[in-house]
């Protein structure tokens, strides 16, 4: 049996935005949650090529997977559907 939730405001962790005529999708929710979860929601961003003498943070190998694998994911999804 079905029930009426009314509107939607979500959808596989996107937003979604009702206006006339239209519903807007936003990923931004998904991508705030991504980087937080790797604790780089405060992240300092940098130039790329990095600064000469840059010094890194060692991360484990699972920390730096998941997170790669996280966007690959993502990539792949807007690459399907010509976003990108």
């Amino acid at each position: 049996m079905m029930e009426d939730l009314g509107q939607a405001s979500s959808l596989l962790g996107m937003k979604l935005t009702h206006l006339p005529g239209v519903i807007r999708m936003s990923q931004q929710h998904y991508a705030e949650k991504l980087l937080s979860t790797y604790r780089l929601i405060n992240g300092k961003t940098v130039a790329t090529p990095m600064v000469p003498g840059t010094r890194l943070k060692k991360a484990s190998y699972t920390d730096c997977q998941a997170f790669l694998d996280s966007l690959q994911h993502k990539l792949r999804d807007m690459l399907a559907k010509g976003r990108v």
